[in-house]
């Protein structure tokens, strides 16, 4: 794959987010926030994640330990701690906020786009598009 297909699909993947952002705010209620996982990319964010009670949350197994200072934070058994009741995250304007969050539901991850399967766009087929065109482009899409 060359740097033109690389910079194609990330344009790509942007322009699909930025499509999405009127259907999360408005119609999705938080699927991404009562389901599935995010990374925390360091202790930082992991205690922002957790109000600063990371230990309770490794306890209980909500909270797993990846590799370096990244963390697993699951849904499963908790949802996310900083998702209000009115469907707005308190910390959606947090330039500390997971990455996650900000790519939520497309990662692009080396030549691998992975797509939650959970997010309401997916399950309607508006991602169709993109991943036949980043397919094209050489990029693996998968979705979980």
């Amino acid at each position: 794959m060359n740097d033109k297909n690389i910079a194609r699909g990330n344009a790509l993947i942007a322009e699909y987010r930025n499509k999405i952002g009127d259907v999360c705010l408005n119609y999705c209620d938080g699927k991404c926030c009562n389901h599935g996982n995010i990374v925390c990319e360091n202790l930082k964010v992991l205690n922002i994640m957790t109000n600063n009670n990371s230990k309770k949350y490794i306890a209980d197994g909500t909270v797993t330990h990846m590799q370096g200072s990244f963390h697993n934070f699951n849904f499963e058994k908790h949802t996310c701690l900083n998702f209000m009741k009115d469907g707005k995250c308190k910390i959606y304007n947090n330039v500390d906020k997971p990455k996650s969050c900000n790519q939520y539901p497309i990662y692009l991850r080396y030549r691998t786009i992975f797509i939650s399967s959970f997010c309401p766009a997916q399950q309607t087929k508006f991602f169709d598009p993109m991943i036949l065109e980043l397919e094209d482009l050489g990029f693996k899409v998968v979705i979980q």
